[in-house]
């Protein structure tokens, strides 16, 4: 299924793909990553999660399990997302990376 990433409306877009195979979908862009345009992004995200990952995970743990994060990286490793991930296996969470899925 084609996703239309600018979708305005429900019915369109990454929400109506997730719905269709029964998965909620809920945007999050306080969880992105405002230093991508930076050379140095890996080392200032990891900063914000040492100082502040629990406050930006916080709307995450009031979610219904299990949760999906995604971002437009096609791989793991180049993903801010990684980090996000890493902060909550190091909280107690089972973290299951579906990379090429």
């Amino acid at each position: 299924m084609r996703v239309n990433a600018k979708a305005k409306t429900p019915d369109k877009g990454s929400e109506c793909c997730f719905a269709s195979a029964g998965i909620g979908y809920r945007s999050m862009p306080k969880l992105g990553n405002g230093f991508m345009k930076h050379e140095d992004w890996p080392e200032c995200y990891a900063a914000i999660i040492q100082c502040a990952g629990h406050l930006l995970v916080a709307r995450l743990e009031r979610l219904e399990t299990p949760v999906c994060l995604r971002c437009a990286e096609c791989r793991v490793a180049d993903s801010h997302q990684l980090q996000i991930a890493e902060f909550l296996a190091s909280q107690g969470n089972e973290v299951l990376h579906l990379e090429g899925v």
